[in-house]
C-alpha cells in the first residue's frame, strides 16, 4: 500500500527574540544617507543581528546534518546567535511546558497538525504573513492551506515523505509461492503462508514510537479515507469512532500475530527505525 504522507511543519511560537537589519538610514557611517537600495548585499547580511531558539525533532545523526545547515547560516549571518534545542519525539511535550512557563522558542518543527491548531486556539503562535509571499512562491496552494488557520499563515511543510512503503524479500517470497498482495486480505494470508515456510513475515522497528503510529495511521487513511482522517485530526470525530476502532482492529491484526514478527514482540520494541530498514535491504527486496 502506498500513500504520500506531508505532516512536517515550521511555526514560529510566541518568542521574545526578534532579528533586527540595521545599516540604512540613519546607521549609516558614510554621513550621504544611504538607503537599502545602495546596500550591497553582503553588507546587509553582515548587519543581520539577534538570536533565533529553535525547537526541533532531529537528534544523533540528524542533528548533525541540521547543525551543517545552521552553520551555514550563521557564517551568513555572523552576528545571528542560534541556539537549537534537540527534542526527538518529545517535541509537543517540551513545545507544552515552555509556552505554559512563558519561555517559548522563536521556531519549532512539529509533525502533528493538531498540535499547530492547538497552540494556535491557545495565542501561542505569531503568523508567518511576512512569509507568505516567499512560501506560496514555492509551495503549491494546497501545501499554503494546510498551513492556514483562520485566514492566517501558522506554519509551512519543510519535509515530505512517502510513509506508506511496505518492503518485501523477493527470494523469500518466491520460495513461498506468493504474490505481492493487492489488498488486505491477500496480505495477511500471505504473512501466514510465510510464516509456514519458516520466514517471519513482518519486520517492525517499534523501537521508535512514530513508526507504530504512523502504522496506525496510514491503515486508517486507507480505510477511512482522507476526509475522516482530516477530522480526527482536527478532533471532529471522537477517538471511539467506529472507523477508528476499525483501523486499530486491523492494526491489531498484525501485532497479535507474535511469532510472525522477526524477534517477536520485544525485539520489535528494541528495533529502532534505521536498522529495521536496513534489514530488508537485503536479498533482491522490492517496495510494494
Amino acid at each position: 500500500m502506498k500513500s504520500h504522507r506531508f505532516h512536517h511543519y515550521a511555526l514560529a511560537l510566541l518568542g521574545t527574540a526578534a532579528l533586527a537589519v540595521a545599516g540604512c538610514g540613519d546607521d549609516d557611517d558614510s554621513g550621504g544617507g544611504g538607503s537599502a537600495s545602495s546596500t550591497t548585499k553582503e553588507s546587509t547580511q553582515a548587519n543581520v543581528s539577534g538570536s533565533l531558539s529553535i525547537v526541533g525533532v532531529w537528534t544523533g545523526d540528524e542533528q548533525k546534518s541540521f547543525q551543517a545547515v545552521l552553520d551555514g547560516f550563521t557564517k551568513k549571518f555572523p552576528k545571528v546567535t542560534v541556539k537549537y534545542n534537540p527534542a526527538g519525539d518529545n517535541v509537543p511535550t517540551v513545545l507544552g511546558t515552555a509556552v505554559e512557563g512563558g519561555n517559548p522558542p522563536d521556531l519549532a518543527t512539529v509533525a502533528q497538525p493538531g498540535v499547530i491548531q492547538e497552540f494556535q486556539g491557545k495565542g501561542a503562535l505569531k503568523p508567518l504573513d511576512f512569509a507568505k509571499s516567499d512560501v506560496e512562491s514555492n509551495y503549491p496552494a494546497d501545501f499554503i492551506k494546510l498551513g492556514t488557520i483562520d485566514g492566517k499563515l501558522y506554519s509551512f511543510v519543510f519535509k515530505g515523505a512517502n510513509k506508506s512503503t511496505v518492503w518485501f524479500n523477493v527470494s523469500a517470497f518466491e520460495n513461498a509461492g506468493v504474490q505481492p498482495p493487492q489488498d488486505w486480505d491477500a496480505f495477511l494470508k500471505n504473512a501466514s503462508t510465510l510464516k509456514a515456510s519458516g520466514v517471519p513475515a513482518y519486520s517492525i522497528g517499534g523501537g521508535d514510537g512514530w513508526t507504530l503510529t504512523d502504522l496506525f495511521e496510514n491503515i486508517y487513511l486507507r480505510q477511512a479515507g482522507p476526509d475522516k482522517y482530516d477530522q480526527l485530526s482536527k478532533h471532529e470525530i471522537k477517538w471511539t469512532d467506529p472507523s477508528v476502532k476499525e483501523a486499530l482492529t486491523s492494526t491489531a491484526e498484525i501485532f497479535k500475530d507474535k511469532g510472525n514478527i522477526a524477534g517477536g514482540t520485544d525485539g520489535a520494541l528494541q528495533t529502532d527505525f534505521p536498522t529495521s530498514v536496513s534489514n530488508v535491504f537485503t536479498d533482491n527486496p522490492k517496495a510494494a
